[in-house]
């Protein structure tokens, strides 16, 4: 009996589009994606510029946004030129495409508009069934010109996406289902060999920019420990300290729930939650992953901390969450007659300026008036106080946070939380929030006035909440950690992405290893000499 030879199929042979008219293609593809502009939450029309979506489902992470948006326009740089005709069908359509195939961040669909942006310029007034891989050369090589290293990397991958999407659909004459922009390189990481001798004094003056330096550990440390506990800046060098412990993202950071050490006979473990690469709207996951030995007495120091000074805070969440709104348990004994002055009010919490120049001024709540004594002093009543305290409540505060195995958080779940600051300095005790990216940079900003007061140095390295991350994973490179452990650590997708958090060259590696192996440091089954 004669055997029967069974071939693979080479890739995309079972659909084949039809490009004899991609216009077709191209109106088709789009009336279904019209029909699922709900899917995203939009309610206007399809040719509006500007896309209003559901907050709900693009809330962008560590950030207190009511509203998101989307622009099919070029990038600022080419002049923020309307996307119109085949190339602004095609925009709208793939990104819902892109939506239902897998939920992204707003940041991820705005970035492929960039993209799509580029290539539209590019083609210099044709339309999209005419792309050819020379028009997307173009538009990568302008990318480069107007892009850093990094982005221009992330934008190049996003042009072969939408030139792969186009052909996939029929929407361009030309194949382009394989298109590489040969000019595309990942940015550069430490690796390979660079012909460098190792007594070359330039390899131990290595200091890369994105790893810190141990003088400014040194200043945060004197931070942590002299800064007060009540101070307004206080919630933040306890988040930076988590971020030195643990490596993690800020956004991940922020919205970590209220926990304390895991214990386990292996060590100890902390719930964390990934963020990167969810599905859904906010459908996020918790991960337990494993804390280094070495930091788990300061992480115990932190969550520590937080149990003893966060109980009003949590209780002021417990009470926003019941109420949907702000906490005014500080206004139940108060009568909804009773004259309330300056001095009462500023026990209250009221900033100093609240009968001269403030909200109650300004929308003409203070009032002058009454019998003896009182006739003719300023005052307010609890009406007012209550309006005030509303007009700093938003809904999202008491809207779930995030969704995660199955689970709704709330701002009551959070570990890390802060009283609300007002424009004008003044921080309210009926409203906690989330620390932000935000109000993150701006702390940022006071580390030389904190450092002045409370530390014997300033800080000499500027740095990002990111760096903290590149720091841990440079470490752990250099402590002889694998590549696929440090990508299980860090719980990312791709190992791929792990060497651009390595940065430390092959030859101070070398060096590092050699000076262990001097020391008696390092060791290895002796073999016999042959002679």
């Amino acid at each position: 009996m004669k055997r029967h030879q069974y071939k693979r199929r080479s890739r995309g042979a079972l659909a084949a589009p039809d490009r004899s008219n991609p216009s077709a293609n191209l109106q088709a593809f789009a009336e279904r994606m019209r029909e699922r502009l709900g899917s995203v939450g939009v309610t206007h029309g399809w040719d509006e510029q500007c896309w209003i979506l559901c907050p709900e489902i693009f809330k962008l992470t560590g950030k207190h946004t009511q509203s998101v948006s989307l622009n099919f326009s070029t990038a600022p740089a080419l002049g923020s030129a309307a996307l119109i005709g085949s190339w602004g069908d095609a925009a709208r359509a793939f990104f819902i495409e892109r939506e239902r195939e897998q939920h992204k961040s707003i940041t991820s669909h705005r970035s492929f508009v960039k993209a799509l942006g580029y290539v539209t310029v590019a083609a210099k007034g044709r339309t999209l069934e005419r792309l050819t891989p020379a028009i997307l050369d173009d538009a990568c090589l302008t990318i480069q010109q107007h892009c850093t290293e990094n982005e221009a990397y992330k934008q190049h991958n996003l042009v072969c996406e939408f030139a792969r999407r186009c052909s996939q659909h029929g929407f361009c004459r030309s194949d382009l289902s394989e298109y590489f922009y040969h000019g595309r390189s990942r940015p550069p990481s430490w690796g390979g060999m660079s012909g460098r001798k190792l007594d070359d004094p330039k390899i131990e003056e290595e200091r890369p920019e994105r790893i810190l330096a141990e003088s400014t550990f040194k200043v945060l440390g004197e931070l942590f420990a002299n800064v007060p506990r009540d101070h307004n800046y206080r919630v933040y060098l306890l988040i930076i300290t988590v971020l030195v412990c643990l490596g993690r993202r800020l956004s991940e950071v922020m919205l970590l729930p209220r926990q304390q050490l895991i214990e386990r006979p292996s060590g100890y473990y902390f719930k964390h939650l990934k963020l990167k690469g969810a599905f859904g709207s906010q459908q996020y996951s918790l991960e337990v992953v494993p804390v280094m030995t070495e930091v788990v007495p300061l992480l115990k120091a932190v969550l520590q901390e937080l149990e003893e000074t966060s109980a009003d805070l949590y209780a002021c969440a417990e009470e926003m969450c019941r109420a949907d709104g702000p906490d005014l348990r500080f206004l139940s004994e108060i009568s909804e007659d009773q004259y309330l002055f300056q001095p009462q009010l500023l026990r209250m919490g009221m900033p100093e300026a609240i009968l001269s120049n403030s909200w109650f001024t300004k929308n003409e709540r203070v009032r002058r008036g009454g019998f003896g004594r009182f006739k003719r002093v300023a005052h307010v009543l609890r009406k007012d106080i209550e309006d005030y305290c509303w007009s700093h409540y938003q809904e999202r505060m008491t809207k779930p946070l995030f969704i995660a195995d199955g689970r709704s958080y709330y701002i009551k779940d959070m570990l890390i939380l802060k009283w609300l600051g007002t424009s004008s300095g003044h921080y309210v005790r009926w409203i906690v929030d989330t620390c932000s990216a935000a109000s993150f940079d701006k702390f940022m900003k006071q580390l030389d006035k904190l450092c002045a007061e409370f530390a014997s140095a300033q800080l000499t390295q500027a740095f990002t909440s990111h760096d903290f991350r590149h720091t841990m994973n440079d470490a752990l490179d250099r402590g002889g950690l694998s590549d696929v452990m440090q990508t299980t650590y860090f719980l990312r997708k791709n190992p791929v992405d792990t060497k651009s958090y390595q940065h430390t060259s092959p030859e101070k590696r070398a060096l590092e290893i050699r000076e262990k192996i001097l020391l008696g440091e390092i060791g290895g089954n002796e073999s016999p000499r042959v002679f």
